[in-house]
């Protein structure tokens, strides 16, 4: 998925703010984030947003109209698109050119009026490896984390690295079920969400019941787990726990596997 289809014009801006910051006061200072934050989406997109930094984690957040996420009608879309594309390329620059430490940066866009949000989470080492070409657009494309979920659910905290891979690792999964109509049909469109990280295995949840886990379903979210487990870690060099366990939406444990 193409997360940023923004003009080239403003990569080459954020790449000079991340050129000259070495060898200036920082544009963005830490105590006026918050502040430079609403006035760049105020001027640019006439959005209103809330920024926070948690640590080393950095979250901001805008809102949006549910008749133009959830809607058919395609100009609606590409509208709620616009905007989130905004709010991520604010807080990547944001985080380009300031003096505070920032490893993760989470975009969040919650729908108005409805239990829903759309979260984007990047670690910034990664957006700076692709401005230095060190990385290629699509290696990029499949380090940021893309999450559907209620709003509700949301939670404020400093995101650990060994989180990050864990929440991409499922981010990786559910996408797959997204954008591939026949595989999303084959698996009884079963999502998955990121639970807990213990010290000797991954814990991830499931929307659906026990029943809907046939042996076929399970074979094939096995064999993607297991893949997108060992593609994460050519990229990154990091051992994560090697076992995963799946819990249905009652907590019933529906799968364990190993990936190694």
């Amino acid at each position: 998925m193409k997360f940023f289809n923004s003009s080239l014009l403003i990569i080459i801006i954020i790449f000079f703010e991340l050129f000259f910051f070495s060898c200036k006061k920082p544009s963005y200072p830490k105590d006026q984030l918050e502040q430079s934050a609403k006035k760049i989406l105020k001027k640019e997109r006439n959005l209103d947003c809330n920024l926070k930094l948690i640590a080393e984690t950095i979250y901001l957040e805008i809102e949006i109209p549910k008749e133009e996420l959830i809607s058919e009608e395609k100009t609606y879309l590409t509208k709620a698109i616009k905007k989130i594309e905004s709010a991520s390329l604010t807080v990547v620059r944001l985080s380009l050119s300031t003096d505070a430490k920032i490893d993760f940066i989470v975009s969040i866009a919650k729908v108005k009026d409805f239990d829903f949000c759309v979260r984007i989470i990047q670690r910034l080492q990664d957006i700076k490896d692709y401005l230095y070409l060190k990385i290629s657009r699509g290696n990029y494309e499949k380090r940021v984390i893309l999450e559907m979920l209620p709003y509700s659910k949301l939670e404020y905290k400093n995101i650990s690295f060994e989180e990050f891979l864990c929440r991409l690792l499922v981010s990786r999964y559910n996408m797959m079920i997204r954008i591939n109509p026949f595989l999303s049909n084959m698996l009884n469109n079963i999502t998955l969400e990121f639970n807990q990280l213990l010290e000797k295995e991954i814990v991830l949840k499931s929307n659906h019941y026990k029943l809907s886990f046939t042996e076929s379903v399970k074979q094939t979210i096995k064999q993607i787990l297991i893949e997108s487990y060992i593609d994460i870690f050519k990229k990154y060099k990091y051992f994560l726990p090697t076992k995963i366990k799946i819990y249905d939406i009652n907590d019933y444990e529906i799968l364990s596997l190993s990936v190694f």
